[in-house]
C-alpha cells in the first residue's frame, strides 16, 4: 500500500511553523493562514473541494502550507509561488511532500536527469510545468494545490487561481485608477502592518516600481526607511534613485562596485550554499542584489530584523511585457509560441535548432492546452502570453530572488505581487494595459511629491558615455567592425558590468560566444545555466 511523507527542511533559511487545529497539523511558512484553518479544516474533514477551492482564492499574502489530517494531506502555494513546495513518486507509487527540492533529491536518491528538462533549462534558464531537472521530482506551480488521499493512494494536483488576464467589466479608465488606488492603499497598510517596526530597505532603481513603493511608505508615514543602489559607476539608474532618495529626504547610498571582491564572492563557498538552497532543481539562482546586500551585511549596515522591499513586479503585471507586434494581424497559436520563444527560449543561439525549437513549440502548446493552428483574438493571444510569463518566467525565475534575502537572513515583502492587486490587474481591460496605460495613469494621478509627472525612463545601456565609446571602438577594431560581437563582447563592461564581473572575464569571454545578447541581461542567466551544470556535474546538452 503506497504511502505519503512530509519532509520539511527546517534549516536557517527558510523556517517553517507547526501549528495544530481541531486535530489537523499544519505547516506553513509566510504570511499567517490560521485565520482561515477553521474553514480549511471543515472542508477537509468533510471533503468539500469545491468550497475548499474558494477558500484558498480567498487568501491573500505569499505562503506555503502543508495541512494533514487523519484521512489527507494538503499542500499549498500562493499566487505566485513565493514560497516552492516540492514532491517526488517512487516506482511503488509513494508520495513524498517537502520544501527541499534537494532535501528529496537525497532521501530518495534521485539521480535521473530528465533531458527535455535539462534541454529546457539550458534554454529558458528554469524547467517549465511541473518537472524538475530530475525524474520523478516536481514542482507546485503558482496558484496550486497538491492532495493525497491516505485511504485511497490517490494524488490529486489542482489550480485554484490561474492568471489568464480577461476583462468581464465595463468601467471607465478613471474607475478602475480609483479601484488601483484603493487596492494599492489596502496593499500598504496591510505590509506595514506586517513590518511593524522592523527597518526597512529598498534597492531603488530610476524605474517607476520602486519609486512607487518608496512613495508610497513615505506618504503612509514610514519613518524607518533606507534605499541603496548598486551596479557600474556613473550608471543611469543610480543617478535617477538617488534624487527621488534626496526629493523624499531618504537616506540613500550606493554601493560600489568592486571586481576583485565580486570574484571572491563568487568563488566562495557560500555562494555555492546559496545557489544549492535557491536552484529549486528548477532555475538559475538569482543574483541581482547578491553582492549589494552581501556587502551591506557585512559592513554591519542591516540588522537581524530588516526587511527588503523590491520591486517585482509592477511591470509584468500592469502589462509592460506584452510584445506589441504580436498583437499585429491576424493572432494564433503559431504566432504566440513564436513570441515565446523569442523571449523564453533564446539564451544560446546553438540551442535555437530547429529541432529544439520544435520541442519547445509543442512543449508550450501544452502547457497552455493550445492546438498548433488555433486562432485567437487579441485579448486572447495577449491573455496566454502573460499567462505564460507567470507561471513559468515570473513566479520560478524572478520571484524566487527572494532567496537571497532569506539566505542572508533578511526578512522580505513584494508589494507589487500583493494578491488583491494581481487579482486586480487580472481583470483589467487589454487597451488599459497595453504600454501600462493605466498603471502610468495612476501613478500620474498619486503623483507624490511630482515623482511621476511627465516621467520618462532612460534606457542607456552603457554607465558612461565616454567609457562606453573608448570601450566600443577598442572592440570594433579588435572585431574587424562585427557590430553584433561588438555588442556582445562590450556588455561585460555595459549596464550589467558589475554582475558579468562576478563570473570574471576568463569565464565570460570563454563562453560567451555563443549566448544571444543584446538583451544584455540575457547573457547572465545563459552563463547562469552553464556554469550551475558544470558545478552540478550535470552534461551540457550540444
Amino acid at each position: 500500500m503506497a504511502v505519503a511523507s512530509i519532509l520539511v527542511d527546517s534549516n536557517a533559511h527558510m523556517q517553517y511553523r507547526q501549528t495544530a487545529y481541531d486535530g489537523t497539523t499544519v505547516l506553513s511558512i509566510g504570511d499567517s493562514v490560521d485565520s482561515l484553518l477553521p474553514q480549511l479544516s471543515a472542508c477537509l474533514h468533510h471533503h468539500d473541494f469545491v468550497r475548499l477551492n474558494t477558500h484558498l482564492n480567498s487568501l491573500i499574502g505569499h505562503f506555503a502550507v502543508i495541512v494533514e489530517t487523519s484521512t489527507l494531506i494538503i499542500a499549498f502555494v500562493d499566487v505566485i509561488r513565493s514560497y516552492p513546495i516540492f514532491y517526488a513518486t517512487d516506482e511503488h507509487h509513494n508520495l513524498a511532500i517537502s520544501n527541499s527540492a534537494h532535501l528529496l533529491k537525497q532521501k530518495y536518491q534521485i539521480s535521473q536527469v530528465d533531458q527535455t528538462a535539462l534541454l529546457e533549462f539550458m534554454m529558458a534558464g528554469y524547467v517549465t510545468n511541473r518537472e524538475t531537472i530530475y525524474h520523478n521530482l516536481y514542482q507546485l506551480r503558482a496558484g496550486e494545490y497538491l492532495l493525497w488521499d491516505k485511504m485511497k493512494c490517490q494524488l490529486t494536483v489542482q489550480r485554484y487561481f490561474r492568471y489568464h488576464p480577461s476583462s468581464h467589466t465595463q468601467h471607465t479608465a478613471s474607475e478602475y485608477v480609483e479601484e488601483l488606488a484603493n487596492a494599492t492603499d489596502r496593499t500598504f497598510e496591510r505590509l506595514l502592518n506586517a513590518v511593524g517596526d522592523a527597518p526597512i530597505w529598498l534597492p531603488l532603481s530610476g524605474g517607476l516600481d520602486s519609486r512607487l513603493i518608496l512613495a508610497k511608505l513615505h506618504s503612509l508615514g514610514c519613518s524607518n526607511l533606507h534605499t541603496f543602489s548598486y551596479g557600474p559607476r556613473g550608471n543611469y539608474e543610480a543617478k535617477a534613485a538617488q534624487a527621488v532618495a534626496k526629493t523624499l529626504n531618504v537616506p540613500w547610498q550606493f554601493i560600489q562596485p568592486n571586481a576583485s571582491k565580486a570574484r571572491q564572492i563568487f568563488d566562495s563557498s557560500q555562494r555555492r550554499a546559496y545557489w544549492e538552497y535557491a536552484d529549486s532543481l528548477s532555475a538559475v539562482p538569482v543574483m541581482n542584489d547578491y553582492q549589494a546586500l552581501h556587502s551591506l551585511r557585512e559592513s554591519g549596515q542591516l540588522s537581524e530584523n530588516a526587511v527588503v522591499i523590491n520591486g517585482q513586479s509592477g511591470d509584468f503585471t500592469s502589462g509592460g511585457h506584452i510584445p506589441l507586434k504580436m498583437l499585429i494581424g491576424p493572432c494564433s497559436a503559431q504566432q504566440l509560441t513564436d513570441f515565446v520563444i523569442y523571449k523564453h527560449y533564446s539564451l544560446w543561439h546553438h540551442l535555437k535548432t530547429p529541432e529544439n525549437v520544435e520541442f519547445a513549440k509543442s512543449r508550450i502548446l501544452s502547457v497552455l492546452g493550445l492546438e498548433e493552428h488555433q486562432e485567437m483574438t487579441m485579448p486572447e493571444i495577449a491573455a496566454f502570453y502573460e499567462e505564460w510569463e507567470w507561471q513559468e518566467r515570473q513566479s520560478k525565475l524572478v520571484v524566487n530572488g527572494q532567496r537571497i534575502y532569506e539566505f542572508l537572513g533578511l526578512g522580505w515583502q513584494l508589494p507589487l505581487w500583493d494578491t488583491e492587486l494581481v487579482r486586480f490587474w487580472s481583470q483589467v481591460p487589454l487597451n488599459l494595459r497595453l504600454e501600462q496605460s493605466l498603471y502610468i495613469q495612476y501613478l500620474e494621478h498619486f503623483n507624490y511629491h511630482n515623482l511621476f509627472q511627465n516621467y520618462r525612463s532612460e534606457s542607456r545601456r552603457w554607465p558612461g558615455a565616454m567609457a562606453g565609446t573608448i570601450i566600443l571602438n577598442q572592440l570594433e577594431r579588435a572585431l574587424l567592425g562585427d557590430q553584433q560581437r561588438v555588442y556582445k563582447y562590450a556588455s561585460y563592461w555595459g549596464h550589467y558590468s558589475d554582475q558579468y564581473a562576478l563570473y570574471g572575464l576568463r569565464y565570460f569571454l570563454k563562453n560567451i560566444k555563443t549566448a544571444v545578447i543584446p538583451p544584455q541581461g540575457r547573457g547572465l542567466v545563459a552563463l547562469g545555466t552553464k556554469l550551475w551544470c558544470e558545478e552540478n556535474d550535470i552534461q551540457i546538452p550540444s
